[in-house]
């Protein structure tokens, strides 16, 4: 048999999302897999089920990362990783991370019941603890790519105990997570497909979109000063207002975003002394701005830090994290495998972070979207079409199969 022969199962495809879909489902309807809690546990035992039915050796790393192994035609190569996770955020969703390992699976048992095997290995890859319920998030990914904070330990998390604690109790042990880590050279790639977050495929009735980078953010804190005084005595026109100040930067936050074509967020505002009858004297903001390109947010910040000058406001930059550019050459194979699949798709860039970001320290990456109905995603009602499931996983298979060629 050949790769030609090579099909997509779409019944065992949704099948599996079935599977899945009955651990931790809450009442009301949404998931419950938080990082380490029995049901992430109880899920990713089901996930190896699959890797194992589907051709592959199957392990675990000492992060809890579940590894698929289907063997090459050439040991001597690094292999071709597929990731993505299968916790959730409380009250979560079914397809957010999970289609994507469940799609790198449905593409391995494509070629091993076609008795197909490409020049490199493909590993799919189940991280552990992607959802930031576990202090920062992306946990797996983290320590695999020698990044993890070992101060993050002492953190408390959504039970009540220190990470730490929660790691002990299924199984971790802390004094070897560095087994995990991989070394830059040791993976030829690394592809991740996910549900689009935004909905813009689903507006536009787009099948695929090949995502050319992940944004990067900076988050920023303003205090903006005022005087307090009595809201009833005292005048409009002799008010010093902390809140008049922050709501001008607020929608120069907007402006200043819609202008270079990022996006903008002003999200926590602190008014004190925060009361109904008192001209706020003080006002503390953050805000972030999330953008492709690092010079562009440079341009952004600068008129937003002169118009917080203007307004007599500290202006603290406390996270900064640049964006991810994808592979040209993966985004390239990427786009002849919809091609190969005979699916429109469009190249788009990913506003949220994901597994991919972390993998980008050690190997090229790229990542393929699918349409979400509404962009709703985080939510009991998130949900893509099986159609949309299976568009997906098709462009993988024949995205993976050119990128094999290159690579």
């Amino acid at each position: 048999m050949t790769l030609e022969t090579c099909t997509i199962d779409a019944d065992r495809l949704n099948f599996e999302l079935a599977e899945i879909g009955k651990i931790g489902l809450g009442d009301e309807g949404g998931y419950y897999r938080e990082a380490f809690s029995q049901a992430d546990m109880d899920g990713r035992v089901l996930v190896e089920g699959f890797m194992a039915e589907a051709g592959m050796s199957v392990s675990r790393d000492a992060a809890l990362n579940s590894v698929g192994r289907y063997e090459g035609q050439d040991a001597s190569l690094p292999p071709i990783v597929i990731g993505s996770h299968t916790d959730t955020v409380p009250c979560g969703g079914n397809y957010d991370g999970v289609l994507g390992v469940l799609s790198g699976i449905a593409l391995v048992r494509a070629l091993f019941q076609s008795g197909v095997r490409l020049r490199h290995s493909i590993e799919i890859i189940n991280f552990s603890g992607e959802e930031a319920v576990a202090p920062g998030g992306t946990f797996g990914s983290r320590d695999l790519t020698s990044h993890f904070d070992e101060e993050l330990l002492d953190q408390t998390v959504y039970t009540g105990e220190t990470f730490r604690n929660l790691l002990e109790k299924v199984g971790v042990n802390i004094e070897t997570l560095s087994a995990a880590e991989r070394q830059q050279g040791s993976v030829a790639a690394y592809v991740e497909l996910h549900i689009e977050q935004g909905g813009i495929l689903d507006e536009k009735n787009i099948s695929v979109g090949v995502v050319n980078g992940i944004v990067g953010f900076r988050r920023y804190r303003l205090v903006f000063p005022g005087a307090a005084n009595h809201a009833g005595t005292t005048p409009m026109d002799k008010r010093d207002d902390a809140l008049i100040k922050a709501a001008r930067f607020t929608l120069g936050v907007k402006e200043t975003a819609e202008k270079y074509g990022i996006v903008g967020t002003v999200g926590t505002l602190e008014v004190s002394p925060g009361a109904p009858n008192v001209i706020p004297g003080s006002v503390e903001i953050t805000f972030e701005m999330r953008g492709l390109e690092d010079s562009v947010i440079d341009t952004a910040q600068k008129e937003l830090k002169a118009l917080s000058d203007e307004l007599k406001a500290t202006f603290d930059e406390y996270s900064h994290k640049p964006p991810v550019i994808s592979s040209e050459g993966i985004v390239g194979a990427l786009e002849a495998g919809c091609r190969m699949a005979e699916l429109d798709y469009i190249v788009m860039p990913s506003g949220a972070g994901h597994d991919a970001n972390l993998m980008a320290l050690i190997c090229p990456i790229g990542m393929l979207f699918v349409p979400n109905r509404d962009g709703i995603s985080h939510s009991k009602d998130e949900y893509t079409t099986p159609e949309a499931c299976l568009n997906g996983a098709k462009a993988l298979l024949h995205g993976i199969i050119e990128l094999d060629k290159q690579i």
